[in-house]
């Protein structure tokens, strides 16, 4: 770790460890998610982190406009369910995410969650990841007109947060296999359309821990 905190320091990064433990919500109307925080208010409050994961387009409205969610996590391995296609003349454009909906997010200092454990799975996973996060680092990037990082804060555009660890299914990694070193992490980042400059020095930005869901 010693060289790790020399080669953030440089950059003037703080590498110090922090451990803090993540609810993920997962829901389709909005008016659930509403029902259950109020009704587990005291149990959401003993978590640092909250991440929601919508199932509809309803919902991931509502994920990236609730001001206590920390994170929304998308199931990049699959179909979106409000994935749009839209065709304009001759050309036909996917489009996972409405800037409107990620400027939202940004007010609130959402990330967008990337899971990348789906690219390392079977044919069909790695497909859907591609162009689901292709579709997200656009809206991202070029939507709200900030740059892609390593995390959401505050009054800034909303990030992308790289993640492992955690299938679609909501289990852990079932191996090895499964993660990857950050620097390896970043380079698949640069495949689906995220800036080289923007992400190598993000494992370094919010350096952490993070307890798996219960």
């Amino acid at each position: 770790m010693d060289a790790v905190h020399a080669e953030a320091a440089s950059h003037g990064v703080n590498a110090r460890l922090r451990r803090v433990a993540r609810l993920t919500v997962a829901y389709s109307e909005p008016s659930e998610l509403q029902a259950l925080l109020r009704a587990h208010a005291d149990v959401i409050a003993r978590y640092d982190l909250l991440a929601l994961e919508p199932s509809t387009e309803r919902a991931f409205s509502s994920a990236c406009a609730n001001a206590r969610a920390d994170v929304v996590a998308l199931p990049l391995g699959n179909r979106l369910p409000f994935r749009r296609v839209v065709y304009t003349g001759s050309h036909t454009t996917a489009l996972a995410l409405r800037p409107a909906t990620l400027a939202a997010a940004a007010a609130n200092g959402i990330a967008i969650e990337v899971a990348y454990n789906a690219a390392l799975l079977d044919v069909a996973s790695r497909r859907n990841f591609f162009a689901n996060a292709t579709a997200v680092a656009r809206a991202v990037g070029s939507g709200v007109g900030g740059g892609v990082s390593g995390g959401g804060a505050a009054g800034k555009a909303p990030g992308i947060l790289l993640a492992g660890g955690r299938r679609e299914d909501g289990a852990r990694a079932r191996n090895a296999t499964e993660l990857r070193a950050p620097y390896d992490v970043a380079n698949l980042a640069t495949l689906f359309g995220m800036k080289a400059r923007s992400i190598h020095w993000s494992p370094y930005s919010r350096v952490g821990v993070v307890d798996a869901d219960p």
